[in-house]
């Protein structure tokens, strides 16, 4: 039996025992094409990262103005609904081209909840007020009181500035806007959930031929759903209410 020469490659060692070690590196072209691979699975993970957060925000947006326009709504409807009168104002002149402030005119004679008794069965109840009617001939009215002025302004709440922030003030002349008191607690902290906002417009319309008077509010909340192009959407909510204090016309 020959002696093994340990000298000889390796290739030839492992051959004697039916194996081969062919040790070789990747080629420029093997290479590249594990790159090139790579790099389209990054891009692929990229588009879609990008489409869901693109879709997030979007959602994010919607959601928000969804919530601005309703709670506005609803807000509004509840001191309309208790109003005595309303006025329907276009606070910058016809280069506004639409009434974009509401007066509203709220009974004169309220107590708290908590003084009332349980035999008031023609009482009003609006929040944590109660209206009360008094006898005129053979009706129940309601006397004027506080007016109310519902308008979009900024974060100072100045009556001669526009903004998406929706406010409240009070005033005894809605027809005078020196006379306005922004309601910065109410505006700023509504139904203690904070501000509402962003409200992008609002338009209020006056209705008179019904029964009652009525108030058709129309607002409207843009939110971006596409920041690199910087597009966005509007989304419009609209309600209609009557003034239940007021009288039949």
């Amino acid at each position: 039996m020959k002696p093994v020469n340990y000298d000889r490659p390796e290739s030839f060692r492992d051959a004697r025992f039916g194996m081969t070690n062919n040790r070789r590196g990747m080629t420029l072209i093997e290479l590249t094409v594990v790159i090139g691979v790579i790099a389209i699975v990054l891009s692929s993970l990229c588009g879609i990262y990008f489409a869901i957060s693109r879709e997030w925000e979007r959602a994010q947006g919607e959601g928000a103005a969804l919530d601005a326009t309703s709670l506005a709504c609803r807000t509004m409807g509840d001191y309309i609904s208790q109003g005595v009168r309303a006025i329907v104002i276009n606070r910058f002149g016809p280069e506004g081209f639409r009434d974009d402030v509401l007066a509203i005119n709220l009974p004169a004679d309220g107590q708290s909840v908590s003084q009332m008794g349980a035999g008031d069965a023609l009482s009003v109840e609006m929040g944590n007020v109660i209206y009360v009617p008094f006898p005129s001939g053979d009706e129940l009215q309601y006397r004027s009181g506080v007016w109310i002025i519902f308008y979009l302004s900024d974060s100072t709440g100045s009556y001669g500035r526009s903004g998406n922030i929706l406010w409240s003030g009070l005033t005894n002349s809605p027809g005078v806007p020196s006379s306005i008191t922004p309601n910065q607690p109410w505006s700023m902290y509504a139904n203690n959930v904070g501000k509402i906002t962003p409200i992008s417009a609002i338009a209020f319309t006056q209705n008179t031929g019904r029964m009652r008077s009525s108030i058709t509010m129309t607002i409207t909340s843009s939110y971006t759903i596409n920041k690199v192009s910087n597009s966005q959407k509007q989304m419009t909510q609209s309600a209609t209410v009557c003034l239940m204090n007021n009288g039949p016309q």
